[in-house]
């Protein structure tokens, strides 16, 4: 047995006022991520809004205080265990029952693995463990984070059944935004069209199959990220590994229309194999007058 193994066995302070401790304290850390949490999505809540105004400035202000917000309320729940716990705040013996105390509070939730991640993080500043401590933390090799998850996730279904520009206008018309598209019809054809020449490029079909698309899934969430939104989903009638971003544009406050168009690429969602970027530039009149051309009837 070694010698920490022996100093939990001989620990001498009773056992309900260690399991009273324990449990207050795993109440604490449980709240000091919540209030992470509820901070977090406050400030993402904004970026809609950013977006809208193209108030750059401070969307740059809101992902600075998003990456200093965790290191904040690790140090609030630091110094408020340092006063629950006092002397006893490095008691080994004392964290293995905080650890089981907080595995039963959060065994409901379905975010236990940040949970755990925060509690971690707690221990490794009281204890400045290097490498794994298994007693006091919590170590999972061979957990899916996303098994617990049992209900479908909220998404936009769409059939198409050979109208992909009607269905593209349908799903933008889903996800509006307080600033107007400048041609919803230009952006719809756009996106139709890029979607079935990247599928082409993906093998997912033939030239000779002029509606490559069968249906079209999005999550609910639209991401941000920069200058831009995602729209993020996948073609799920077939096995698709790869995917460019599909470029559709959002028409700016006049004021501003003639801001620099930004270019942008992001990985794809692990879970969903594409995405459309909503960005803030007009289209322009060659572009429009290109698009209403290939409308008008064959004379």
């Amino acid at each position: 047995m070694s010698s920490e193994d022996a100093a939990i066995l001989e620990s001498s302070a009773p056992a309900d006022e260690r399991a009273a401790l324990a449990a207050a304290a795993a109440v604490d850390i449980r709240n000091g991520f919540a209030d992470y949490n509820d901070r977090f999505r406050a400030v993402t809540r904004r970026a809609k809004q950013r977006f809208e105004a193209r108030d750059f400035v401070s969307a740059q202000m809101d992902n600075v205080e998003r990456m200093d917000l965790y290191d904040i309320c690790v140090r609030a729940t630091t110094s408020r265990l340092e006063r629950l716990l006092r002397d006893r705040v490095r008691d080994r013996a004392l964290w293995v029952d905080i650890r089981n105390s907080f595995a039963e509070l959060i065994a409901p939730l379905l975010d236990q693995e940040l949970n755990k991640t925060f509690y971690n993080t707690l221990t490794r500043r009281f204890f400045g463990t290097s490498g794994v401590d298994a007693q006091i933390e919590f170590v999972a090799l061979d957990i899916e984070p996303t098994d617990r998850i049992t209900h479908p996730v909220e998404r936009h279904s769409y059939a198409v059944w050979g109208q992909l520009p009607r269905v593209c206008q349908r799903m933008l018309e889903d996800y509006p935004f307080d600033v107007p598209y400048a041609h919803m019809s230009l952006c719809a054809l756009r996106i139709a069209e890029t979607l079935t020449q990247r599928l082409l490029e993906w093998g997912g079909t033939d030239a000779s199959n002029a509606n490559p698309i069968r249906a079209i899934e999005l999550l609910d969430t639209v991401f941000y990220r920069e200058r831009r939104a995602y729209l993020v989903g996948r073609e799920p009638a077939r096995a698709i590994s790869a995917a460019e971003p599909a470029l559709q544009r959002l028409r700016p406050p006049e004021a501003q229309a003639k801001r620099r168009r930004a270019r942008s690429r992001l990985p794809l969602s692990e879970w969903f194999s594409g995405m459309i970027s909503l960005s803030l530039r007009t289209p322009t009149t060659m572009e429009i007058e290109r698009f209403e051309k290939r409308l008008r009837p064959a004379v």
